[in-house]
């Protein structure tokens, strides 16, 4: 796979599109609108979240060029979010939360979200994780043996955000245990493609985390980022991509794992 997939938005209309790019920032196309992509293993897929004009979510499918858009789920009374797909391609984890209020507004409860798997012909949908807790982006290990997902233990009743942490769990659900146990918490991960560590972004930072939820290294992260977030390994482990901006704008970086030879792309589309 020699693309970047990735949201973004045009100026003059405010909803998230998805978006594929070369890994040096060329031939940029926007393949319709949603958001949260992810990739299927043999990169001839996107797996990805939307809000349909009906008000509902779910998570779609389609080819890597935008056609053959397919709906898996349908999610009237919440929302589906966060699609990955396990390394044999053939289902896809995601977290669903349900509305507490529908008047005078949906107002979505993301402080009680479960796990679900589907499959990838959207069959067979099975809650994977539930609970009291708040257990959201599920990413599967490179080899389909354990997930990785954000856990939040003790959700508070009105909604606002704890702080999350890794936690680890068999493929079907059983076993959770706790891997972070960092005082910032962390918000977005990735699984790097060896399986031995994770990317995670905490408080504008990134961190590289080893398979015992210990920081292994900071990334010294360039003058002009002043906000880094949502890293991502480059398929051969060497680099990361992430997101960096303030006030809603944000632009794409690579760095290697040490945080030199930077590269940026801007992403904005008019």
């Amino acid at each position: 796979r020699q693309r970047i997939a990735f949201a973004t938005q045009r100026p003059s209309d405010l909803s998230s599109a998805i978006a594929v790019m070369a890994p040096d920032g060329s031939n940029l196309q926007v393949l319709g609108q949603g958001q949260e992509p992810a990739w299927s293993p043999d990169g001839e897929r996107i797996a990805f979240s939307r809000t349909t004009d009906d008000g509902s979510t779910g998570i779609f499918v389609m080819r890597a060029n935008g056609t053959d858009v397919r709906r898996l789920t349908t999610n009237p009374s919440g929302e589906d979010d966060n699609p990955a797909w396990t390394p044999d391609g053939m289902s896809i984890v995601f977290s669903r939360s349900t509305f507490v209020s529908l008047t005078p507004d949906p107002v979505a409860s993301r402080s009680h979200r479960d796990l679900y798997t589907v499959a990838a012909d959207g069959t067979g949908m099975t809650k994977l994780i539930g609970g009291p807790t708040d257990d959201f982006a599920p990413e599967w290990s490179p080899d389909g043996s354990r997930i990785a997902f954000l856990r939040i233990v003790d959700p508070a009743s009105d909604g606002s955000e704890g702080i999350p942490q890794i936690w680890l769990a068999s493929s079907d659900g059983s076993e959770p245990t706790q891997l972070t146990r960092l005082e910032q918490g962390g918000y977005r991960f990735d699984w790097s493609p060896d399986g031995s560590a994770f990317a995670l972004d905490a408080a504008c930072a990134i961190y590289i985390v080893n398979e015992e939820g210990r920081v292994q290294s900071r990334p010294t992260l360039g003058q002009d980022v002043s906000c880094a977030f949502d890293p991502v390994w480059s398929p051969d482990g060497a680099r990361l991509v992430f997101t960096s901006g303030t006030d809603g704008h944000n632009d794409i970086y690579e760095m290697d794992l040490d945080g030199t030879s930077f590269g940026a792309y801007w992403t904005h589309i008019g």
